[in-house]
This record gives C-alpha cells, sequence and structure tokens, in this order.
C-alpha cells in the first residue's frame, strides 16, 4: 500500500510542475502567433495551429489526471485536500 500512495503523491506532485510547463509552452506558442502576425505571415501557421490542439489535448488530460487522483486519495483525519 504504501507503494501506490507514494506514486500518487509523486504524480499528484507533478501537476502544479506539468501546468507550469503548458503555460509556458502556450505562452511561446501565443508569441510566436503573434510574431507570426506582424511580419507578414512569415510562419507556417499550420505549425502553430498543430502546437495550440497538442496543448490543450495536454492540459486537459493533466487535469482530468489530477482530478482522478483528488478523487482517489483518502481523506485523512485532520487535513484537507489541497
Amino acid at each position: 500500500m504504501g507503494t501506490i500512495a507514494g506514486s500518487i503523491k509523486l504524480t499528484d506532485g507533478m501537476s502544479p510542475v506539468l501546468k507550469s510547463m503548458l503555460n509556458s509552452m502556450n505562452l511561446m506558442v501565443s508569441t510566436f502567433d503573434k510574431i507570426e502576425s506582424a511580419s507578414s505571415k512569415c510562419i507556417d501557421t499550420k505549425s502553430l495551429a498543430a502546437a495550440k490542439n497538442e496543448l490543450a489535448r495536454a492540459g486537459r488530460h493533466i487535469a482530468r489526471s489530477a482530478k482522478t487522483l483528488m478523487r482517489r486519495r483518502p481523506i485523512r483525519p485532520n487535513s484537507t485536500r489541497q
């Protein structure tokens, strides 16, 4: 049982890191979008659209995983879920 709890704790501890990485990548794609608009359309927008779709998909997956972990995580006396 300790192994499962440790794994959940590790996975749940990664959620903020993964969300931060996604936010950074979204900012980067957004910046490229702005550069592309300002530079007479010299950037391949198909690649940007694909990157946006993949980031959105990854974000949904992380959110689903975090919700699943929170539902499965036992509530201990004198503690709260965060």
